[in-house]
Order: structure tokens, then C-alpha cells, then sequence
């Protein structure tokens, strides 16, 4: 910015730098970049496309979305990636409906904007158009891509088709890209199906490499564990899960679900170990501390 004056276009290294500030998180950066715009630049289709990218950082949706649809306006070639984009930074602000508006403008739909408008259309309950585009994906001739077939597996589930689910799952579950996600939720089905014997080495393999989960998904080894029928080992993936991340209410739930269903007998202790509650108690002044031993 600090040597425009030897620029060529000025104004396209004036947008340029404001989408790297914004990048870059500096909302401030970005404003003063705009600032010096001139002459047609100021009216430009990309100049909307800039100011709605900084709008969406503001969180003002409204102006966001008045800019794409202008810069939808000055520009035809540019329609279709604006309302796309559009679409996608809706995705990302938790407004599906208002999305799928956008993405419905978007003609020619670009590609890489497709998992996000089948998405869009499922959490609005458009699963009848989801599931036509989906299919389409799945009868590609070259290799189904990843989103399409876990896309396929939540349409089954909505409809209570676990078998199909299952057998959606275990196809994305057998690829590289697999997600600790997918492998879970496979598991979950598994079990839920009655085939134990199919989720059995799914479960150890999640097992011995639970160090390296976050909290959320250690409490969902847990449940897996628990499901199983291995109920003293899930509470103790479930603590620790909970000891990990006790700030969060949803962890809280998982290990009070699970400890409260066990059905575990509770085991006496009378002496002072890792993984021991203790309370002391002055006699004299009545006064409490309490300490609970980490192994």
C-alpha cells in the first residue's frame, strides 16, 4: 500500500490488500485499503465482492448479502460465483435457508459449491432434491467424492434406513481420508445393528489410539465401550474424557448418562490411592478440605 504511487492499477492492488487484511483478520486494514478507491473501481462488481467478504466479518449479514447480490447485478459473468460464494459464507454463518436461496441463483452451480448446498438443503429438510444430487454423485463413473457418500449416509439415517447407512459408511470408512467422525458413527450403527463382531475391531482400533482424540471424541469411544458391554472400562474413558474437558455441560451429561446406567457397584475404599476422593475434616473447627488423588 505504502507504493501505489508506482502501481499500474492502483485501485486492483487496493482490493487485492484488503482481501489479505482480511485474511489476515485486520478489519481496520481492510477498511482503510477501500478507502482510496476511484473512479469505475468504486462501482465494480469486485469491489462488492470485497465489501460483502468484509461484511460477513462484521457479522452485518444483511449488508453481506446486499453486496454479493449487487456485485451478482454489475457483473454477469461473475453471477454464478457470487451468489455461490454467497451461499457458502451463509453456510458458514448458520443461516441454511437464506443459503439455499443464494445457491438455488448460483447457475451454473460451481462444483467445489455442491457439498455445500446438499447440506443446506438437508438442515431445511429438502431431502427429496438433496438426495436426487447426491445420487447423481454416487453414479459418477469416475471415484464418488467423500462428502457425497457420508451426505448419503445422514439421508439414510433421517429415514431410518440403518442397513444403508451402515453400508455408506463402511465404504467412506475403507479410504485414507476417513474421519475419527465417520469411524465412530459406524461403530455406533454396528452395534446398533446387532453386528458386535463387525464393530468389535473398529472399537480396538479406536482404543488404542484414543490418546490423540479431543474430550467429545473420547466420551464417544466411551459410549461405544458401554454399548459393548464394557461398562467398567467405558466410565473410565469417560472420566478421563471428562477430566480433559470439564468445562463443557455436554461432557458432564456423557459421564452422569453412563455412570447413572452402568449399574456398577460402587467400590468401597479405605485407603487413601490414585483416583481416590478424600474429605479431611478438623474436628475442632468443623472445617472441610477435599482432594481428589490423580494416578
Amino acid at each position: 500500500l505504502r507504493r501505489l504511487t508506482e502501481a499500474h492499477e492502483p485501485n486492483a492492488v487496493r482490493l487485492a490488500a484488503a482481501d489479505a487484511a482480511l485474511e489476515l483478520g485486520d478489519i481496520g486494514l481492510a477498511e482503510r485499503a477501500l478507502l482510496g478507491l476511484s473512479g469505475a473501481a468504486i462501482g465494480s462488481a469486485r469491489h462488492y465482492i470485497v465489501r460483502g467478504r468484509l461484511a460477513f466479518v462484521k457479522t452485518d449479514i444483511a449488508e453481506a448479502t446486499t453486496c454479493f447480490e449487487t456485485a451478482a447485478d454489475r457483473e454477469e459473468k461473475l453471477r454464478a460465483v457470487c451468489h455461490a460464494e454467497l451461499g457458502s459464507r451463509l453456510m458458514s454463518a448458520n443461516r441454511p435457508r437464506e443459503a439455499v436461496k443464494a445457491f438455488e441463483k448460483s447457475d451454473p452451480l460451481p462444483r467445489k459449491a455442491l457439498p455445500q448446498y446438499v447440506r443446506a438443503l438437508m438442515l431445511t429438510d429438502q431431502l427429496v432434491l438433496a438426495d436426487r444430487l447426491v445420487k447423481d454423485q454416487l453414479q459418477r463413473a469416475d471415484s464418488i467424492p467423500d462428502w457425497a457418500l457420508d451426505a448419503a449416509a445422514h439421508i439414510a439415517l433421517v429415514r431410518e434406513d440403518l442397513e444403508g447407512a451402515a453400508a455408506y459408511l463402511e465404504r467412506l470408512s475403507e479410504r485414507d481420508t476417513a474421519t475419527l467422525a465417520t469411524r465412530l458413527e459406524l461403530t455406533s450403527l454396528l452395534i446398533q445393528l446387532g453386528r458386535q463382531s463387525e464393530a468389535r475391531p473398529i472399537l480396538e482400533a479406536l482404543r488404542r489410539d484414543i490418546g490423540s482424540f479431543q474430550p467429545h471424541q473420547q466420551m464417544g469411544v466411551a459410549r461405544a465401550l458401554f454399548w459393548m458391554g464394557d461398562r467398567v472400562e467405558a466410565l473410565d474413558v469417560a472420566f478421563k474424557a471428562y477430566r480433559l474437558g470439564d468445562d463443557d455441560p455436554e461432557l458432564h451429561r456423557g459421564l452422569a448418562i453412563l455412570a447413572l446406567n452402568s449399574q456398577i457397584p460402587v467400590e468401597q475404599v479405605d485407603t487413601v490411592a490414585p483416583n481416590v476422593y478424600v474429605r479431611l475434616k478438623n474436628k475442632s473447627t468443623g472445617e472441610t478440605k477435599e482432594y481428589l488423588v490423580l494416578s
